[in-house]
C-alpha cells in the first residue's frame, strides 16, 4: 500500500474471465435468442402486412390467408427469412459466449434441437424438399454465430 492517500488503489484489470459457463444454459439461451427473435420478427411482419392489406381494401379473409405463411419468393417473405437467419447467428453467438468451452459441440447440439423444432413446427403441409433450404440455412447460421463467439472468446483470453 502506498503512503500517498490521494493515489487510487490499483487492480489487475488485464485478467480475462476464463471461467467455464453452463452448457445447458448456453444451449437454452442460444435457442431462446434464435426462436424468440425469429418469432417476434415474423409476428411484426404479419401485423404490418395485415394492416397494409386491410388499409388497401382486402377482405379480412384474404388478409388472414396471406399472412398465414410467408412465401420466400415475395420480398416480405425473403426479409423475414433473412431476419430469422440473423437471429440464428445471434443465437449461436450467445451460446458460444455463455459456454466458453466446447463451443462447437454445444453449437452442434443447438443445431440438432433447432432442426428438430423446425421439423415439428412445419406440420404436415411442408414436404421434405421444402424443409431442406431453411434447415441448412439455420444450421449454417448457428455455426457462423458459434464461430464468431469462439473468436471473441479466444481474443478475450
Amino acid at each position: 500500500m502506498s503512503d500517498n492517500p490521494y493515489k487510487p488503489p490499483s487492480s489487475n484489470v488485464e485478467v480475462a474471465v476464463t471461467k467455464r459457463g453452463s452448457a445447458i444454459k448456453a444451449v437454452v439461451l442460444g435457442l431462446a435468442t434464435d426462436l424468440v427473435g425469429t418469432m417476434v420478427v415474423t409476428l411484426l411482419a404479419a401485423i404490418v402486412y395485415g394492416g397494409y392489406l386491410g388499409a388497401t381494401g382486402s377482405s379480412p379473409e384474404e388478409a388472414a390467408a396471406s399472412v398465414q405463411g410467408f412465401n420466400y419468393d415475395s420480398p416480405l417473405g425473403l426479409a423475414v427469412a433473412v431476419a430469422g437467419t440473423l437471429f440464428s447467428v445471434l443465437g449461436g453467438f450467445v451460446c458460444a459466449r455463455i459456454a466458453r468451452h466446447d463451443e462447437y459441440r454445444l453449437g452442434g447440439i443447438m443445431c440438432a434441437i433447432s432442426i428438430v423444432l423446425i421439423v415439428l413446427t412445419s406440420g404436415q403441409q411442408a414436404q421434405a424438399a421444402m424443409l431442406v433450404i431453411p434447415t441448412l440455412a439455420t444450421l449454417a447460421a448457428i455455426m457462423i454465430g458459434i464461430h464468431l463467439g469462439v473468436r471473441k472468446n479466444r481474443a478475450g483470453r
